[in-house]
């Protein structure tokens, strides 16, 4: 038999070549810094990758604010994605890591709106969820389109007063929008819609952490929602002392049926007891009745 020494083949995907050249570019300045020149970092190890997704790590060694040696995971993203490049470093000793093992991908998909889906689908959502939380464009946050646009639905379960999970579970989402009033305009508003079996309620927080509550209890105003079919529904709404505005009962499966036709909807309020504040937001619904047909398994 005749053997013949060849050259090994390059199969690195090209999309990790990409990466690993911007993420030099993205370094250079700190490389060229003080504190880089005082520290080590790794070579670059690809964890995972696919044509959409490539994820680095590396360790950086330096010193720390006590002059102590101290070393860093580093992890890299770099997505290609809606004809866009989105890339970032992420400090590993203060935020969680974006990869999974595929172990742990099982056990997090387990029981959740997620179980149907592959590794990879998992590792794509998280790194684009991660870009969509943490980085703003000109017009705002990062809004990333998910593939599967039924993750963007969290299922979670109720606890009881011990802190211990129960049996019954909901649903969540979360919109953004603006709200105004005589000490602002236009400001950043956070709003989060959490669904059960029967019923639903909206959480509104200014300044994207500021819980919106009533001094009073049940406070009552219209919620006007504009549908994805471009019809418009004005449905009573209580704002609780907890900070909950479910809609009023008489009017909850009016907002269920708005709930499952999916799509963007729009939604306006004006209220206040002493001053009266306007808030403008809005929800994608898409993939609500598959995230809602968990509630029933």
């Amino acid at each position: 038999m005749l053997l013949v020494a060849c050259e090994p083949i390059d199969r690195e995907r090209p999309i990790v070549k990409e990466a690993k050249f911007q993420v030099e570019k993205d370094l250079a300045d700190f490389k060229n810094s003080e504190d880089g020149k005082k520290s080590e970092l790794t070579p670059w190890k690809t964890i995972y990758s696919s044509d959409t997704l490539c994820i680095l790590r590396s360790s950086v060694t330096g010193k720390n604010a006590l002059n102590v040696d101290a070393t860093n995971q580093i992890e890299y993203l770099y997505l290609k994605y809606n004809n866009k490049i989105y890339h970032c470093a992420i400090d590993l000793t203060t935020t969680d890591s974006v990869y999974i093992s595929r172990e742990n991908a099982d056990k997090l998909k387990k029981g959740s709106i997620s179980e149907d889906f592959s590794y990879e689908q998992i590792l794509l959502w998280r790194a684009i969820r991660y870009f969509n939380w943490n980085f703003a464009e000109k017009d705002g946050f990062v809004k990333i389109p998910l593939p599967l646009r039924a993750v963007e639905w969290e299922l979670e379960t109720y606890v009881d007063e011990y802190g211990e999970k129960t049996n019954d579970k909901f649903i969540s989402i979360y919109g953004f929008g603006t709200f105004d009033n005589s000490a602002t305009t236009y400001s950043d508003l956070l709003v989060c819609l959490i669904v059960d079996k029967e019923k639903a309620k909206i959480c509104l927080f200014e300044y994207n952490s500021i819980l919106v509550k009533q001094s009073v209890s049940d406070y009552v105003f219209t919620l006007q929602i504009r549908d994805s079919s471009g019809e418009t529904h004005y449905i009573t709404m209580l704002l609780t002392e907890s900070g909950q505005l479910p809609p009023a009962p008489e009017y909850m499966n009016e907002f269920f049926d708005i709930l499952k036709k999916e799509g963007t909807v729009n939604c306006f309020a004006e209220f206040g007891k002493y001053g009266k504040s306007r808030y403008r937001f809005k929800f994608d619904l898409t993939g609500f009745n598959m995230a809602y047909s968990k509630l029933t398994k």
